[in-house]
């Protein structure tokens, strides 16, 4: 629990540094980290906003990767870069893996969601 705490506030920390909110960095540090846990166990479907504007729907999974191995989580080392605000993914659409920022993270309640 505590470095998980420490993970999410180190994340926070960072993107407050690049200019979100104090509120929306904490949300979103919480948000990511929630993906990821859950894409270890099942497929979940969520968005972001691309470099030029558009919004990605995304579904991914780890379990579909063909490196992923159940048993052993340091196979997802790398999929959560909380130092660099970034979440690794691997895309069931697309069969590869995928890579967002996670200040981009489009938040479940926000309007852009529902777009």
């Amino acid at each position: 629990m505590q470095n998980m705490k420490r993970i999410i506030l180190q994340m926070a920390t960072t993107l407050r540094r690049r200019g979100v909110a104090d509120a929306v960095a904490i949300e979103k540090a919480l948000y990511a980290h929630r993906l990821y846990l859950d894409m270890i166990t099942k497929g979940v479907t969520f968005a972001y906003q691309k470099e030029n504007g558009n919004i990605r729907i995304a579904v991914g999974y780890y379990g579909d990767a063909p490196e992923f191995s159940p048993n052993d989580l340091g196979s997802l080392q790398n999929a959560f870069d909380y130092k660099n605000c970034m979440l690794r993914y691997y895309d069931l659409g697309r069969q590869d893996w995928r890579d967002c920022r996670v200040d981009r993270l489009v938040l479940p309640q926000s309007p852009l969601a529902q777009a």
